[in-house]
C-alpha cells in the first residue's frame, strides 16, 4: 500500500469513527491491524498519521449568506496529526490533534485560530470483551447550522465510554454513553435575535445499545437503538429541554472498491419537557455513497433529521437535503466533477409575521437551499490532487420573503484523485 493510500485510509477511517452517523464502533482487532498495516511514520512504539487540509481557498461573494452581501478572499489551513500507541496487543492509546487557522483578506475581525483534541484507549479482555473510553474538545469557527451561516467559534466537549463483546467472526454487541456539551460564540444572531450562547447551550447525555454484522471483508451490518436527553444551560431557555428515542439500521461499506460508504436509515422519536411545544415522529438519515467505474464516477447522498433552531419562535426544524455528484476522467492526470445538492427545513410550529396588508398573522416557515458546483482536478502526484472549483449557492425562505446568492471560486486539495 502506498503512503497516500495509507493517510488517506487512517484519515478517512477517523473520520467515519467520529463524525459518521450510526457508524461509530470499531472492532479491536481490525484497528490493531490497521495501525500496524498502515503505519508510515513510527517514533520507537508511536504510530503517527499527519493529514494537511485546505479548505475554501479563494474569493466569496457572500461570506455570510446574508444581506447585503460582504465579499472577501478567504481560506482555512488545517492540519492534523493522529498518534497510536498500542501495548501488547491488548491496549490502544490514542491522541489526535487539528489547529486551525481561519483567514479573511478584508474581515481581520473573522480572522480565527482554534485548536481541537482527542483522547482515547481501548482494552482487550479476555480476548473478547473490549473496554473503550474517550475525551474530545472541539473547537471550529464555521456557520452554526444549514439555518444559520454567521460564522461563530463553537465548542464541544465530551467523554465517552463503551463495553463490547467481540466474536472471532467479528461480529460485535455492546452498550455506549456519553455526554457532550454544546457552547456557542455569545454572539446574536440579528437584530432581534438572542444571543447564540443562550438559545442553544446544551448538555447532552447519550445512551445506546450497538450491534454489528461483517458480511463481507471490512463491509458491516449495524443496528443502534439510543436515547439522549437535552438540557439547555440557560435559565431563560430550560423550556426547550426534551428528550428523544432512535432507532437506526445501515450498511457500512468498504473503505476501498466500488461502492463505498454508508447506508443508515432510522426512527426518532423527540418529545419536547415544555407543555404545547410540538413532538416529532419520523424518519431520520445520513447516507453518502460513491461508486466508480472506470473513467465515470457516481456520489448520492441524503440525510433528514431535526435540529434546535437559534430562534426560540422555531425552537426546532426539519432538515432533509439530498445531494447527485458525478466525476469523469478525462485522462489518468484530469477529472472533472460536478454536484448539486437541495435541502429544505420545515419548521413544524407557525411564527409570527406580518401581512400583505399590514396586520400580524401567522405562517409556517419552510426555507429551501440549492447548491450547484462545477470544477477540475490534477493529478500532481499519486493519489494527490489539485483543483479549481466554482460553488453557487442559493437560499430562499417562505413567508420570510428572503432570497440569498452566494459564489465562491477557489482551490481544492485532495488525497483521493
Amino acid at each position: 500500500m502506498s503512503l497516500l493510500k495509507k493517510i488517506l485510509v487512517v484519515g478517512f477511517s477517523a473520520w467515519l469513527g467520529g463524525h459518521a452517523f450510526g457508524q461509530s464502533y470499531r472492532g479491536f482487532r481490525d484497528e490493531s491491524e490497521g495501525i500496524a498495516k498502515n503505519a508510515w511514520l513510527r517514533l520507537g512504539p508511536f504510530r503517527l498519521y499527519p493529514v494537511f487540509t485546505l479548505k475554501n481557498i479563494g474569493y466569496d461573494d457572500n461570506i455570510y449568506f446574508e444581506g447585503p452581501a460582504v465579499t472577501d478572499y478567504t481560506g482555512a489551513v488545517s492540519p492534523s496529526i493522529t498518534c497510536y500507541l498500542p501495548v501488547r496487543g491488548t491496549l490502544i492509546l490514542s491522541f489526535m490533534d487539528n489547529p486551525e487557522y481561519l483567514y479573511y483578506w478584508k474581515e481581520k475581525n473573522q480572522r480565527t485560530f482554534t485548536n481541537s483534541y482527542a483522547l482515547g484507549l481501548k482494552y482487550l479482555l479476555f480476548r473478547r470483551f473490549v473496554l473503550s473510553a474517550g475525551y474530545r474538545h472541539g473547537e471550529y469557527r464555521e456557520p452554526v447550522s444549514s439555518e444559520l451561516f454567521r460564522l461563530a467559534t463553537n465548542i464541544t466537549t465530551g467523554y465517552n465510554v463503551g463495553f463490547f463483546y467481540e466474536t472471532a467472526r467479528k461480529t460485535s454487541i455492546g452498550v455506549a454513553g456519553e455526554v457532550l456539551t454544546f457552547g456557542y460564540q455569545n454572539i446574536a444572531a440579528g437584530r432581534d435575535s438572542l444571543p447564540l450562547s443562550q438559545t442553544l447551550n446544551r448538555h447532552e447525555k447519550r445512551a445506546r445499545f450497538e450491534f454489528y454484522y461483517q458480511l463481507y471483508p471490512e463491509s458491516f451490518f449495524f443496528t443502534q437503538v439510543g436515547y439522549t436527553d437535552y438540557e439547555f444551560q440557560n435559565s431563560q431557555s430550560t423550556w426547550r429541554n426534551a428528550s428523544s428515542y432512535s432507532g437506526l439500521m445501515g450498511i457500512r461499506f468498504p473503505l476501498a472498491g466500488f461502492i463505498r460508504g454508508l447506508l443508515s436509515f432510522g426512527y426518532r422519536r423527540f418529545n419536547p419537557s415544555a407543555e404545547g411545544q410540538k413532538p416529532f415522529s419520523g424518519l431520520f438519515a445520513n447516507t453518502g455513497l460513491e461508486m466508480r467505474r472506470g473513467k465515470f464516477g457516481v456520489r448520492l447522498r441524503y440525510a433528514r433529521d431535526i435540529f434546535f433552531s437559534y430562534d426560540p419562535a422555531g425552537y426546532y426544524y426539519i432538515d432533509h437535503n439530498y445531494g447527485l455528484g458525478a466525476s469523469y476522467y478525462l485522462t489518468d492526470f484530469l477529472r472533472l466533477d460536478y454536484n448539486y445538492s437541495q435541502g429544505i427545513m420545515d419548521y413544524p410550529q407557525a411564527i409570527r409575521v406580518v401581512t400583505a396588508e399590514g396586520d400580524p398573522g401567522e405562517a409556517f416557515r419552510k426555507d429551501r437551499q440549492i447548491g450547484h458546483s462545477v470544477g477540475w482536478t490534477i493529478r500532481i502526484y499519486k493519489e494527490i490532487g489539485l483543483g479549481l472549483v466554482w460553488n453557487y449557492s442559493k437560499w430562499t425562505s417562505t413567508p420570510l420573503g428572503f432570497a440569498r446568492r452566494r459564489n465562491l471560486v477557489g482551490a481544492t486539495l485532495t488525497y483521493q484523485f
